[in-house]
């Protein structure tokens, strides 16, 4: 095929790129392109070689770290427009911008920044231009080939596996992390879920408003945007979370909204003759409710309630988009890391599987011990006077 020369010759073409990029940008403005975006680079030109994809527009350096070692893939074409790098300060801050100044004209004027562009295969005839400096390479590419062979040598298996041994640390934080976000944010929720559910039968007609509103509003709109409203959001209101503190409070408020009708569920499949006995004891309809109906409530919905748990885990992955190095944060960092989306998504997913199996047992273990606690109850409920003094009587009149 022809390289490309224009940008207009991938009319119809579907191409790949980062989100919120000069490249997407150039994209959207030719038209007939069908710009497709991405989070990671590596999953743009992944998509080249399984055929989602015609082409990938990035910046230089990406391509030529992430594309050019790749035998299926090749670049092709001139460099599409030009990009400026810029280093942000404080505003203000003249010394602090002089001295970057004073440093960039170093090392530019004396031609060490055209050294280390040099060896890492950097230094292009745009480079070269825009700094007013000649084309050739100062030196030949001995880091940028060093990562390839780096990365050949990465393939086979004993390879993988020394990665993933060295990545146990990181595996180990992130997972103890998300275990603890994951408590954190159920308690939240079984606890808030419970009022909530209380609000919504037992209260004034306000606060059942309020409840019916906040349950069906955190349980309609995706809890992504929960999480990105708390966490980028509240800053503009002058509250800042943390993302530890953020994580919690988005998945807590978020669950909450499903215990509450889990609550609600088991609170209503209480017998009435429950309320008619705790009130012939002289019990008032909080102590009720406190000392009566809820243990009941709560032995009902214990078996769902785990398996929120276990849904709340799996959501915690979300989480990462809060700048949050949990076990999905850590999956990008490791597939990006070592080109291997596969293997390291089988090791987390693992790792999920075995923080959740306890929890899984416990669903289980909750739903046998309380369906055998009902049949003890059954088979251990006393003879009804009628039923006896039928027989009785029956008895009396055979003989």
């Amino acid at each position: 095929m022809p390289p490309i020369t224009s940008l207009s010759q991938l009319r119809g073409r579907n191409i790949g790129t980062l989100d919120q990029t000069a490249a997407l940008r150039m994209l959207e403005a030719t038209p007939g392109v069908i710009p497709k975006t991405y989070d990671e680079e590596l999953n743009a030109y992944e998509d080249i070689v399984n055929g989602r994809l015609f082409g990938v527009l990035l910046d230089y350096p990406i391509a030529k770290y992430y594309a050019s070692p790749n035998p299926e893939l090749e670049l092709t074409g001139p460099p599409f427009g030009q990009i400026a790098y810029g280093v942000a300060i404080e505003k203000g801050n003249l010394a602090l911008k002089q001295e970057i100044d004073s440093a960039l004209h170093d090392i530019i004027s004396s031609g060490e920044l055209r050294g280390i562009l040099s060896r890492w295969g950097l230094w292009t005839e745009t480079v070269a231009d825009a700094l007013n400096q000649t084309i050739d390479p100062s030196a030949p590419e001995t880091e940028f080939q060093s990562f390839i062979s780096a990365r050949i040598a990465n393939v086979g298996l004993w390879p993988r596996i020394q990665r993933y041994a060295f990545a146990g640390p990181l595996l180990a934080r992130a997972a103890v992390l998300t275990l603890a976000v994951s408590v954190g944010a159920m308690i939240a929720a079984v606890s808030f879920g419970l009022l909530l559910a209380i609000g919504r039968i037992f209260g004034p007609a306000p606060v059942r408003w309020f409840t019916s509103a906040y349950i069906e509003l955190l349980r309609g709109t995706p809890l992504l945007i929960q999480l990105l409203v708390i966490f980028y959001g509240l800053p503009n209101i002058g509250l800042r979370l943390s993302p530890f503190a953020a994580a919690v409070l988005g998945l807590g408020l978020n669950y909450a909204a499903s215990e509450a009708e889990n609550y609600r569920a088991g609170l209503l499949a209480v017998p009435a003759g429950q309320w008619d006995a705790a009130q012939a004891l002289g019990l008032t309809q909080s102590q009720s409710l406190r000392l009566v109906i809820i243990p009941q409530a709560i032995r009902l919905v214990l078996p769902p309630m785990t398996n929120d748990f276990i849904a709340l885990l799996k959501d915690s992955s979300l989480v990462s988009a809060l700048t949050m190095v949990e076990l999905t944060g850590a999956y990008h960092r490791l597939a990006t890391e070592t080109f291997d989306y596969f293997g390291t998504g089988l090791l987390v997913a693992f790792i999920y599987l075995l923080l959740g199996l306890p929890f899984v047992r416990l669903a289980r273990y909750s739903e046998s011990r309380l369906a055998k606690d009902r049949r003890i109850s059954v088979s251990n409920r006393p003879s009804s006077p009628g039923a006896g003094a039928a027989r009785a009587q029956g008895a009396k009149n055979g003989s």
